[in-house]
């Protein structure tokens, strides 16, 4: 189930996480994909190692060359059972550097969401 906070969002993209998960629910381990709201968003699924297709149509949020930027997204259900690991565990940081996706992490710090969607940051 996508929580309601994503979904009062509008159009996103996902990112395929590049580690799986153990699903507390079915088992299974799995690559389960993130919500988030950067580059055209056009429903675009990307990998790590990709770069962002700034050329895909849609709404675009930021923009191209800003150097490293943190996402903030949000972990959708098990690709498997859809069973999901709970609101302490939805927000994921997804960093961008020079517009290639090079992680996704849980966020742990126990901030909640920023009020924005994405921020441009110096190294």
């Amino acid at each position: 189930m996508i929580h309601v906070s994503m979904t009062a969002m509008g159009m996103y993209n996902r990112l395929r996480l590049p580690a799986p998960i153990d699903c507390p629910a079915c088992g299974v381990r799995g690559r389960w994909w993130v919500q988030f709201r950067f580059g055209p968003l056009a429903l675009t699924n990307y990998e790590a190692g990709e770069p962002v297709d700034w050329a895909a149509g849609g709404r675009k949020e930021g923009r191209r060359g800003l150097g490293r930027v943190l996402i903030q997204g949000t972990l959708e259900e098990c690709p498997n059972c859809r069973a999901d690991l709970g609101r302490e565990h939805e927000i994921v940081t997804i960093e961008v550097r020079e517009d290639v996706f090079v992680s996704a992490v849980e966020d742990t710090s126990g901030d909640g969401y920023w009020p924005e969607f994405w921020r441009a940051v110096d190294d």
